[in-house]
């Protein structure tokens, strides 16, 4: 093989490994934006699998109290219920500003620091509401909750946990 023909296929050669190390580079991009398509996508159905569920729940809830109204009265009976007796529990365990926290989002998805604190007010009145701000800050250290936006707490999902039962 003469000097000029070695020198034409190892150009041939170095040209073809330049296109395909290019090839790779953009198959590897497509892949990264695909991966990242299905992890919003997935994040996406998590938030909606849980919108669902409040709505469902809410919906049980509001049509439980709509019979409730539609039911009559016993004689004595306001249809008004009791404040001191809602008040005090009836040794029932405390449950912690944190659980009380939980809850609440498992039902709003989504909340604000003001709805957090009156619904920490409204289950703890043992507790001064204003003080759930620390609570709050610990969950989200921890991974349970996510800011979406400042003010604002959301439930965080772990890809590994099952959103739907």
């Amino acid at each position: 093989m003469n000097v000029t023909r070695r020198k034409l296929w190892a150009t041939q050669l170095a040209r073809h490994a330049a296109e395909d190390r290019e090839l790779l580079r953009r198959a590897t991009a497509e892949r990264q934006a695909a991966e990242e398509a299905l992890r919003s996508a997935k994040e996406r159905e998590d938030l909606v699998a849980l919108m669902a569920t409040a709505s469902g729940t809410a919906l049980s809830k509001a049509e439980a109290w709509l019979s409730a109204l539609d039911e009559p009265l016993a004689e004595g009976e306001t249809g008004v219920a009791d404040p001191v007796a809602e008040a005090v529990p009836c040794s029932q365990p405390r449950v912690s500003v944190a659980a009380v926290i939980q809850d609440f989002l498992r039902m709003q998805v989504e909340a604000t620091y003001a709805e957090i604190k009156d619904e920490v007010g409204k289950m703890r009145p043992d507790v001064k509401a204003e003080n759930c701000a620390r609570d709050l800050n610990r969950m989200v250290k921890r991974g349970i909750l996510t800011r979406p936006r400042t003010g604002s707490y959301r439930l965080a999902v772990k890809e590994s946990e099952p959103v739907r039962s």
